[in-house]
């Protein structure tokens, strides 16, 4: 018996590529490898039905006709996601009106058996070791699961999402991520995952993204105390991003360059007055593609083009603070 092999993965699973179908608290690892050994799977309830090299599960008819076109009305609904339309495959944060049944398109780290009770095996991931007090997960990931590009996804695109999604994810994220200490990439095929000790009794990792760690973010601040007159702060931060496949669109790489000046405490007053240009380059990038319908049934792809070079000026009065 072969060894189960997932599919590749392309870029679009940059948004939905899953950290893993996990819930947590109560889940152990197999019987097998309770000894402390990496295991292929785990579960709730001990002893898993499928060996290590098995290579489908016993419902999936390998040899079904593949091919043609599936049509689905979604029933619930996740984080920023519509039941009426959308304009963003980014459905994790709380812009926008996320595309539903973007789930279909993830590729967890561990996918779950439907003839099990709570059973679920390696994906993305080809094995998982649990500690003792159940609160450090290491992952060890597949060197066969690569972006569409053919770069290999690994252990740091992992830790880079969740720490992302953690500080800048949907609020509903940011609650089911509130016990995530932290998550780690030991190298690029070991991921940590570290939980809170008395931790919420489930942690649903299976509805969260990867993100490819293709990007790149500085920032440079200067400040010049004026004495009474005030202080001077001069910011300057630049973002950039790779390729990112949406289906039959992709997204070019972009860099990004904006410029602030502001003047704080005015005169020693509670004054403060800005100055900025955002897109200093005036770069033309897509800020999110997408699709709408022209006719029932009928899908446009369309994109949403990020903001031109824009000037702008900003005063703030603070009020109630002694002088």
């Amino acid at each position: 018996m072969s060894r189960f092999r997932p599919p590749s993965l392309s870029r679009r699973h940059v948004l939905g590529l899953g950290v893993g179908v996990l819930a947590l608290t109560h889940v152990r690892p197999t019987r097998a490898s309770e000894g402390g050994a990496e295991a292929h799977g785990m579960s709730a309830f001990g002893d898993l039905n499928y060996p290590a090299d098995f290579q489908h599960f016993d419902y999936i008819n390998p040899a079904a006709p593949k091919g043609g076109t599936f049509s689905l009305i979604p029933s619930v609904r996740a984080y920023n996601q519509s039941f009426f339309t959308f304009n963003s495959f980014n459905a994790f944060i709380l812009k926008g009106e996320g595309a539903q049944g973007m789930d279909m398109t993830f590729m967890p780290l561990m996918a779950r058996a439907n003839d099990e009770p709570d059973a679920m095996y390696g994906l993305a991931a080809k094995s998982v070791w649990i500690s003792a007090d159940k609160l450090t997960y290491r992952f060890t990931m597949r060197p066969e699961a690569k972006f569409h590009d053919g770069s290999r996804l690994t252990a740091r695109d992992a830790a880079f999402s969740l720490t992302t999604l953690k500080e800048k994810g949907h609020p509903l994220i940011i609650v089911q991520l509130r016990d995530l200490v932290k998550a780690e990439a030991i190298d690029d095929a070991t991921l940590v995952v570290t939980f809170a000790e008395k931790r919420a009794p489930n942690f649903p990792l299976n509805t969260l993204p990867f993100v490819p760690l293709s990007t790149l973010t500085g920032n440079l601040r200067y400040e010049q105390p004026l004495g009474t007159a005030g202080t001077l702060a001069f910011n300057a931060n630049y973002y950039w991003t790779g390729d990112i496949n949406f289906y039959a669109y992709t997204a070019r790489s972009y860099g990004l360059a904006n410029l602030r000046l502001d003047w704080n405490d005015v005169g020693g007053k509670p004054i403060d007055l800005s100055a900025y240009v955002k897109n200093v380059t005036d770069k033309e990038y897509v800020a999110a593609p997408g699709l709408t319908a022209a006719a029932p049934g009928v899908p446009l792809q369309s994109v949403l083009f990020g903001q031109p070079r824009t000037f702008g000026v900003q005063l703030r009065v603070r009020f109630g603070e002694q002088q």
